[in-house]
């Protein structure tokens, strides 16, 4: 590893824009490039395409060279594949579980959907060592892109997502029939996209982590009837704003609450 401290006074700079910005007017200090060189405002990372030196202005921190980088990125893969292989090996069938339970009996879904959705149950899930219903997050062809785990105390994080290592955009939640039918519900979370089937007998699909719809998801719905269905606050209606545009359309239903699990 190249350990180099460069500050902005290197670069002749007295202070970065507080707007983001990208600036590509000064020399690497590295190899002398003057049109590979980019430094981003205003957190001060910089990048030179020419040597493929990377870091951070100032703080001594350090600079990877391209080499070193990948073998980051190689090390990085192999602990989420193991992340990944770890945490699923725990995953057990969710019948008589503390986590069909609390579905079943604090959330008042149904045994039936909560069955038909997959959903697993884990003693230790990820690294907190505790238990959690989990979620399996799927593609249009039934591959398994990750898992969202829902906590069954009531500490923080309530929830935490995994995927899979190979994985480049999420999977999304989806209940029965929802990958075919003309008429389907976008909600924000698993246990609203059970509650919104229960209470329509229409299919839904829940978006996980992101106010942004995955590309492969917005070309499945095209020309399908959409309901916006996210929750009923101040950022549910952020989110069907963001699903409206990225689909070109949509129709908004509220629940009454600010959740549609709160209407069963």
């Amino acid at each position: 590893m190249c350990a180099v401290n460069i500050n902005l006074t290197d670069l002749g700079i007295t202070a970065l824009p507080s707007q983001p910005c990208h600036i590509r007017k000064h020399q690497c200090p590295i190899c002398g490039s003057k049109t590979g060189f980019s430094i981003k405002a205003p957190e001060g990372y910089f990048n030179c395409f020419k040597c493929k030196v990377k870091g951070r202005l100032g703080g001594g921190m350090q600079v990877y060279r391209a080499d070193e980088a990948r073998k980051a990125q190689s090390d990085d893969y192999r602990r989420r594949v193991e992340r990944w292989r770890r945490n699923t090996k725990r995953l057990v069938p969710i019948n008589e579980t503390v986590g069909m339970k609390y579905l079943t009996e604090e959330r008042k879904l149904s045994r039936k959907i909560v069955l038909d959705c997959g959903i697993r149950f884990s003693a230790s899930w990820q690294s907190l060592n505790r238990s959690a219903v989990v979620f399996p997050l799927r593609d249009t062809n039934d591959a398994t892109r990750g898992f969202q785990g829902r906590y069954l105390d009531n500490c923080e994080p309530r929830m935490t997502t995994l995927n899979a290592p190979n994985v480049k955009e999420a999977g999304v939640f989806l209940t029965a029939g929802a990958k075919r039918a003309k008429r389907v519900a976008l909600v924000e979370a698993p246990i609203d996209a059970m509650s919104f089937a229960m209470l329509y007998e229409i299919p839904a699909i829940a978006v996980i982590g992101t106010r942004n719809l995955p590309d492969w998801l917005v070309a499945h719905l095209k020309g399908r009837d959409v309901i916006l269905a996210s929750d009923n606050d101040a950022a549910g209606e952020m989110v069907a704003i963001t699903w409206e545009r990225q689909l070109g359309g949509g129709q908004r239903l509220r629940p009454t609450g600010k959740d549609w699990n709160g209407e069963l």
